[in-house]
């Protein structure tokens, strides 16, 4: 069976929270207002999917979201290691990525 998310307090941190797409949201302290952030989280569309079989664009959109949910020094750092990446592997399918593609 498929998991609905639902908003669940934490007591250690005295705060609420909801599970999507296994990404914890803080709802805040107060239940009343936890549960109206949670009716907007579950009215927004659905993220938008790689359309891609290769990497660079799966690569561009974790560059999207690390430049939006991170610091500017932090989006550098994966910026230049993924540019390199890419440029190794230019033409490298999603299916065919291995572990030691990424270590080497």
């Amino acid at each position: 069976m498929a998991h609905f998310p639902k908003p669940f307090f934490k007591k250690s941190r005295r705060v609420w929270y909801v599970e999507i797409n296994r990404q914890q949201h803080n709802l805040g302290p107060d239940k009343d207002e936890a549960f109206r952030k949670y009716h907007q989280l579950m009215a927004q569309p659905g993220t938008r999917s790689v359309s891609s079989g290769t990497v660079p664009p799966l690569v561009d959109s974790f560059l999207d979201w690390v430049k939006r949910e991170n610091a500017p020094d932090t989006f550098e750092w994966y910026r230049y290691r993924l540019e390199r990446f890419c440029q190794r592997y230019p033409d490298l399918k999603l299916r065919d990525l291995k572990p030691y593609h990424v270590q080497q």
